[in-house]
């Protein structure tokens, strides 16, 4: 898709979600509340901004407004969740407007939409798509736990509550843009959020979710996690970019009705606000956390304690859809 000419995730058809194509995929969205709608922003020369949705917190639909085409918008989700039993069949009940695009290591399918396309032809692929999904979760079982947490992170903190302080989930399976800031190690928060605090912007906050015990060791474990979140919360730029984009994401949710009170939250010091790291830790991982970590024999809570814990990083558990000290 091309290399982004800035970093943002706002996009520029927001509008169309109003009437036609947009507001069909809107409205099922809603009746479905285990689907997740995010903002990602990317743009080339012939296609415009695109949205992701999620369910269980994998990418179920990309959905790409296409600005030189003779269609409005390009739908398109990873058919290697098909398995290859099945594949010849998802076809066929798909149906031949959906095309399939191969590569050494991609295999999508396709779909091209007009402004105000047929609304069922729109409902009946996306019950299509879900149903490949919740067979795909099926299949991969527990290996998946880590992406169902996250789901329900998302589904618990996609409201503004009435709380005096707490945390609204604005973005899933944040990566920055390649090439596009200098030293920026690459890596992926699995959710942007922002912490408010009497009903104001306090900071804005980069997630991590760590479900297995095995989660928090290793090249993708929890210390190498928190190394590179510090370098992205040092990069001024990075994070000014952050912040800018904020207000505009909650503007989007609100004005799609898929977040509540989002108008509640005062943005007037998001400039000054800072950065919080969040690891949250739900079933084996909490266990673990007060275990050997393999540096050394700490255990991990000692080490975040003594290294992180004047950098921001704040460490809690979820356990029954509520966030808790750990």
């Amino acid at each position: 898709m091309g290399e982004r000419t800035r970093d943002s995730r706002e996009i520029n058809f927001i509008d169309d979600f109003k009437t036609g194509s947009l507001k069909v995929i809107l409205d099922y969205i809603v009746a479905n509340p285990d689907l997740n709608l995010c903002f990602r922003g990317n743009a080339t020369d012939k296609e415009g901004r695109v949205i992701t949705i999620y369910k269980n917190n994998h990418r179920l639909l990309n959905i790409i407004k296409m600005l030189k085409a003779k269609y409005s918008y390009k739908l398109e989700f990873n058919y290697k969740h098909v398995t290859e039993e099945e594949k010849d069949d998802y076809k066929h009940k798909l149906g031949a407007r959906w095309s399939l695009k191969q590569s050494k290591d991609n295999e999508r399918m396709e779909c091209e939409l007009t402004d105000n396309d047929d609304r069922d032809f729109i409902c009946k692929s996306l019950d299509c798509l879900v149903e490949i999904l919740d067979k795909y979760f099926l299949i991969k079982g527990n290996s998946l736990l880590e992406k169902k947490r996250q789901h329900e992170l998302f589904a618990a903190f996609s409201d503004v509550s009435n709380a005096e302080e707490d945390y609204f989930i604005y973005d899933l399976e944040f990566y920055p843009p390649k090439n596009f800031y200098e030293n920026l190690p690459s890596n992926q928060a699995d959710f942007l959020a922002v912490n408010y605090n009497a009903g104001c912007v306090n900071k804005i906050v980069f997630g991590e979710v760590k479900s297995k015990e095995g989660a928090l060791s290793g090249e993708s474990g929890l210390l190498p996690h928190l190394e590179k979140m510090l370098k992205w919360k040092d990069n001024i730029v990075f994070v000014d970019n952050r912040k800018r984009e904020l207000k505009i994401i909650l503007e989007h949710y609100a004005k799609l009705g898929l977040s509540k009170n989002v108008d509640d939250i005062n943005f007037l010091d998001v400039d000054k606000c800072d950065v919080e790291i969040l690891v949250i830790l739900t079933d084996d991982a909490i266990d673990k956390y007060d275990k050997a970590s393999g540096k050394g024999k700490d255990t991990y809570r000692n080490i975040v304690d003594k290294e992180y814990g004047d950098k921001g990083v704040v460490v809690k558990k979820f356990v029954n859809g509520k966030l808790e000290d750990i």
